[in-house]
């Protein structure tokens, strides 16, 4: 839910959601983003797992002390929060079950003033696991060319640019000697 002159986002960062929030002005955001993530392992068992779980949340309202809003991230029975001006930072290692899905629900909401909201997870299992996401979440980076490549892309269009270039005054100069 959106009001006033709010905006609120969701991007992808090393392919899991990043979520913010902004508001200025007499407005209010709420935004909420859920999907699910799996650990797996060959074989199909439920067997537990150590994944290192990175996240950031924070609030930040400048020049309001008691500003409502708040952000939260829980992962399966994980939880994690943090309300107006604060912020909360988890950087351990939590145990989940291969082959189990776990619900991520990330939320921020802020309102009245200039105030933004983010949370920004990351997960890293270990080797030999891997990671799936919800269709439509995770895996949806689009490549972004190296500068080589821009380099080489640009040179390019300048050297085909120059050929037609090229061969047009090539075939003008011809016209006027005939």
């Amino acid at each position: 839910m959106t009001l006033g002159g709010s905006t609120a986002s969701v991007s992808n960062n090393y392919e899991v959601p990043y979520l913010s929030a902004q508001v200025t002005g007499a407005a209010f955001v709420d935004t909420e983003v859920l999907y699910y993530i799996e650990f797996v392992r060959d074989g199909g068992q439920q067997n537990p797992v150590q994944v290192q779980v990175e996240g950031y949340g924070q609030v930040s309202a400048p020049g309001y002390a008691f500003l409502p809003g708040f952000v939260h991230l829980s992962i399966g029975s994980y939880d994690w929060s943090a309300s107006s001006n604060q912020s909360f930072h988890v950087d351990g290692t939590y145990t989940f079950n291969t082959n189990t899905p776990y619900a991520v629900d990330m939320e921020a909401s802020v309102g009245n003033g200039t105030a933004t909201a983010m949370i920004d997870p990351m997960f890293t299992a270990p080797p030999g696991y891997t990671i799936e996401i919800s269709p439509g979440i995770g895996n949806s980076i689009s490549a972004v060319p190296e500068p080589s490549t821009w380099a080489m892309m640009i040179l390019g269009f300048l050297g085909v640019g120059f050929m037609g270039w090229r061969h047009k005054s090539k075939n003008s100069s011809a016209l006027v000697q005939a």
